[in-house]
Order: structure tokens, then sequence, then C-alpha cells
């Protein structure tokens, strides 16, 4: 049944949480700060290579300061899901241009 598998790809994406957060690295631009945009794109791709499952959309209020301790709440749909969960991220590590961060999928929907 189409909904029971759309369930379970978005909840594929909870296996981040499972295993350990998921992390990745992006280029800082001219100003402190991770892009909106960029950190919507790795954090969909992580979450996506770490869950083995399609490339989610994720969508992030703004970028996030690139200071190691910074904190963002974004939320995930999976491809053909209607339903979203959240998702924190945590800047973990700034050497020079780059920032790492940890992703973590939260177990409920967002609203419920």
């Amino acid at each position: 049944m189409p909904t029971r598998h759309r369930i379970g790809r978005t909840l594929g994406y909870g296996a981040c949480v499972a295993l350990a957060a998921c992390s990745a690295s992006v280029h800082i631009g001219s100003t402190p700060q991770i892009d909106q945009s960029e950190l919507e794109k790795q954090v969909a791709t992580q979450l996506a290579t770490k869950a083995n499952q399609p490339v989610p959309t994720v969508d992030c209020p703004s970028g996030v300061d690139a200071k190691v301790g910074a904190t963002i709440d974004c939320t995930l749909t999976a491809q053909g899901a209607t339903v979203s969960y959240p998702v924190h991220v945590t800047v973990t590590a700034v050497n020079g241009d780059n920032a790492s961060f940890d992703a973590e999928v939260g177990q409920t929907p967002v609203g419920s």
C-alpha cells in the first residue's frame, strides 16, 4: 500500500537517531554562517545517505551561525509523504572556512 511505503520511508530517517547523529561539513561563506540553502541540502543528503533512503525535503527557517554549539530546528518530509518530522541541527566544529554539524531526526511528527 502506498501509505505504508511512505510511512516506512519517513521512519527510515529515524535510523540516524538510533545509530548516531548524522554529520557533515559545509563551506562557510564570507559571513560566519552556514547558508540556509546549503544547510538544507547537506542535511537532506547526509540523512538520506545514513538512512539509505531517497533524499528528503529539509526546510530550515534560516541559516545557522558557524559557531560550535549553535543550533537550529528544521523539518524533514520524505519524498511522497505529507507528514514532517523535526530535525535538530547542532554545529559541532568550525575549522577555517568549514563547519561540521550533527543532525538528529525526532520520532514524533511535527504538529502531533
